[in-house]
């Protein structure tokens, strides 16, 4: 692991227990691994670790990361990771992503450019903006 980036995303984790101290709380029981052969290279979790592409925290600013952690404890918060079921994969992290970004923006926290945030789905489920979202290609 690149320790500059390690350092990079605990620094980011410490900053979130002074600034946000419920969001840093949850981010310090995701154990921090680097994983540059992610599906998708960003970021994600399982419940248990915190996956990270070097490249993508190496591209952020330390306020993006902190949003960017405090979007994948969200998912665990919400339990988004247990309840899609046998939902299209896919299209459920689509919901599940737009119920989170907007709680991480009302919340204080700076996304990157891109995140979804369309406003029509504020204060709904992941399960109600499911419904909504057509199916994905392939699914």
């Amino acid at each position: 692991m690149d320790d500059l980036l390690r350092k990079k995303m605990s620094h980011a984790r410490s900053q979130m227990i002074i600034a946000k101290p419920f969001f840093g709380y949850l981010a310090l029981h995701l154990e921090l691994k680097e994983d540059a052969n992610m599906t998708m290279p960003t970021m994600a979790t399982n419940g248990k670790y915190l996956y990270y592409d070097p490249v993508f925290v190496q591209n952020h600013l330390p306020e993006e990361l902190q949003g960017l952690i405090a979007h994948e404890v969200t998912h665990c918060a919400y339990g988004h990771l247990w309840r899609g079921g046998a939902r299209d994969p896919q299209r459920w992290n689509i919901a599940a992503d737009h119920v989170v970004n907007l709680t991480t923006i009302a919340e204080g926290f700076c996304l990157p450019p891109g995140a979804l945030l369309d406003p029509q789905y504020k204060g709904m489920s992941v399960e109600a903006v499911y419904a909504t979202l057509p199916p994905q290609p392939g699914s």
